[in-house]
């Protein structure tokens, strides 16, 4: 394992003067997939949490003379995301940095610290969805909440009962299971048990999905059959694929991103204390460069709601 400090003794063929180019792995990948499912938010606080209550019932009827029905609302559940601190860093012998032939010891080092930055956050954003049957889904970030996972067959409702955002039996992605998927999410329930309708935007899915999700998203007539029935599962429905989900059968589908709290839409939020910052000092004793990257970020779902999906088959 590398110790922390890098010298000339580990990098030889950096010193070869046969060797006429050299490069850096992950040295230049693209942007963040995570931001196309995450609502964005910062903060300036060690943490924050978001409480909601419900609005009234449905109108009763009033007959003449009869006096009017009074209604009250319903104290929602609390939900606190908690910021952590993912730091790395790194030392360069002086000598070194001096005698490097290639010059990848300069600022293509430093944005590979970048990159690795970028690949932790993608980790770290994909594990509420690698954990999403769990209860502990969003730690160490998320508490409070209702105490069911993202997908839970269960989720209470305020005034009572509950509501499903994934099937009984978790299935692989399919004509059915979407459909089934989309049906859910239009039938969704608010607080008060009343409708609460949302429309599927986005479907998320592994890179092991790639071509099962394209032929249902891109066929105008339904997949896998001789007839011209129209597809109109994928009507509305932009597809991400996300290459660190890890479990190879799962699949999300969300709806658009909730424009504030409380309005129609999933709010999956991606928490940033301190964005991705970078510093480097010298060692005086030694001459040695030191450079470091820092964020403080955490990763949750202030509602259920507006998600719906499953872990796949078994």
């Amino acid at each position: 394992m590398p110790s922390g400090r890098i010298t000339k003794a580990g990098l030889q063929d950096l010193y070869d003067a046969r060797i006429k180019s050299m490069w850096i792995q992950g040295y230049g990948e693209p942007d963040h997939e995570y931001e196309q499912v995450y609502n964005p938010m910062d903060i300036t606080t060690e943490y924050t949490a978001k409480s909601y209550i419900s609005g009234f019932g449905t109108w009763a009827n009033k007959q003449m003379g009869e006096n009017i029905t009074f209604d009250s609302i319903y104290q929602g559940f609390d939900v606190q995301v908690t910021p952590y601190t993912y730091a790395l860093a790194y030392t360069i012998e002086q000598e070194t940095v001096e005698d490097d032939l290639q010059g990848l010891l300069g600022g293509q080092l430093a944005q590979a610290l970048a990159q690795s930055g970028r690949e932790t956050l993608e980790i770290l954003a994909a594990s509420p969805f690698n954990n999403a049957t769990s209860t502990t889904y969003a730690s160490p970030w998320q508490s409070g909440g209702d105490g069911k996972a993202l997908l839970a067959t269960d989720h209470p409702i305020l005034s009572g009962g509950s509501y499903a955002n994934c099937p009984s039996v978790h299935v692989d992605l399919s004509i059915a299971s979407l459909q089934a998927a989309r049906i859910r999410m239009g039938k969704c329930q608010g607080a008060r048990g009343q409708q609460w309708k949302m429309d599927a935007s986005t479907l998320v899915f592994p890179i092991d999905s790639r071509y099962l999700a394209a032929e249902i998203l891109n066929s105008d007539k339904m997949p896998y059959t001789a007839d011209n029935t129209p597809n109109e599962v994928r009507k509305g429905l932009t597809g991400v694929e996300w290459s660190r989900l890890t479990d190879s059968d799962c699949w999300f589908l969300l709806a658009k991103k909730a424009g504030g709290m409380g309005q129609k839409g999933h709010m999956l939020t991606a928490v940033t204390r301190i964005a991705p910052e970078f510093d480097r000092d010298n060692v005086f004793e030694s001459g040695d460069r030191r450079y470091k990257g820092r964020m403080r970020v955490g990763f949750g779902a202030w509602d259920w709601r507006g998600v719906d999906g499953s872990t796949g088959g078994a």
